[in-house]
């Protein structure tokens, strides 16, 4: 019934956690956040957050989990589904146990080789994509940028392909754990700097990526670049690099749309432009809610 309490919904990734307490319809009653897997890795805490964020919500009723909740470093292992994975068929090959008085399912993730014929795997945004889907969008070339980017073909209403880019994790670990950026930073932004590194990214990829990281250094030391350019540089130069990686399925598809935060979807839009590609961009907050929500529906079928 609208109004009451009838799932707990959990979007739970790699970085962070959104938990959103859920009428019948599927519509938001509460909404929390919490830690994500890696800080929890290997800790055994899960079942104790998970009740510490749940805090005062009904103990009775089911919740569905997405994300790397289900992989291996999380809290329960949960298996894949192979492409092509129908978006309409994301309660399939679901585990679900019992915690405390309720019913936990975790939502099974995605597999496929890669373009490389790598295995690459995907837990969160199979279940992002089913709710955009829902909303009306249709067939194409989808890119969902985050802490690991996306590049994902749907064609028939099913995930047929996909590759994935460390970039988003890549970018935290370059700017927090390398002598590249100086304390104090700053963010990333749009702008020359930015732009330079896409381009770098784009022409000089056969130098190496190791190659290109270390002009970060240099360009600051010999007084080329400015230090509160060189995030912007460094972000330019990750994202160039990812968009390169996935050109031949910009090409084969024709244009992208990019799921995810406005400022991050704003920068892949404009490596992509650089790269000679066109995209456009649709909000994807609410999106793993409504396939969160279609889930539970098929679950409780």
């Amino acid at each position: 019934m609208p109004g009451q309490a009838a799932f707990i919904a959990v979007d739970w990734g790699t970085t962070n956690s959104r938990f959103w307490l859920c009428d019948g319809a599927g519509a938001p009653l509460d909404a929390r956040h919490g830690q994500g897997v890696a800080p929890l890795r290997g800790t055994g805490r899960f079942g104790e957050v998970f009740d510490e964020v749940t805090a005062g919500w009904p103990e009775s009723v089911p919740a569905v989990l997405c994300g790397t909740i289900g992989a291996n470093i999380g809290w329960r292992q949960v298996g894949y589904r192979p492409c092509p994975a129908a978006l309409t068929d994301g309660a399939s090959n679901a585990l679900s146990f019992v915690h405390g008085a309720r019913i936990v399912t975790i939502l099974a993730g995605v597999t496929a080789r890669n373009l490389i014929d790598e295995p690459d795997l995907m837990r969160g945004e199979e279940t992002q994509l089913a709710g955009v889907v829902a909303a009306g969008e249709g067939d194409g070339l989808y890119v969902l940028p985050g802490t690991h980017n996306k590049w994902v073909l749907v064609e028939g209403g099913a995930i047929t392909r996909f590759h994935t880019s460390m970039s988003g994790e890549l970018y935290g670990a370059i700017a927090g754990h390398t002598i590249l950026l100086v304390p104090g930073a700053g963010e990333p932004g749009a702008g020359t700097m930015f732009d330079h590194g896409v381009r770098n990214a784009l022409r000089h990829g056969a130098a190496g990526f190791a190659t290109l990281l270390f002009s970060v250094r240099t360009r600051q030391v010999l007084g080329e670049m400015a230090e509160s350019d060189a995030a912007s540089y460094l972000s330019g130069l990750v994202i160039g690099a990812d968009v390169a990686g996935g050109q031949a399925m910009l090409a084969e598809a024709g244009s992208a749309t990019l799921v995810g935060g406005a400022a991050l979807a704003a920068s892949y839009a404009r490596a992509i432009e650089l790269a000679g590609g066109t995209s456009r961009s649709i909000a994807g907050d609410a999106a793993v809610l409504t396939g969160l929500a279609l889930a539970w529906r098929q679950l409780s079928a």
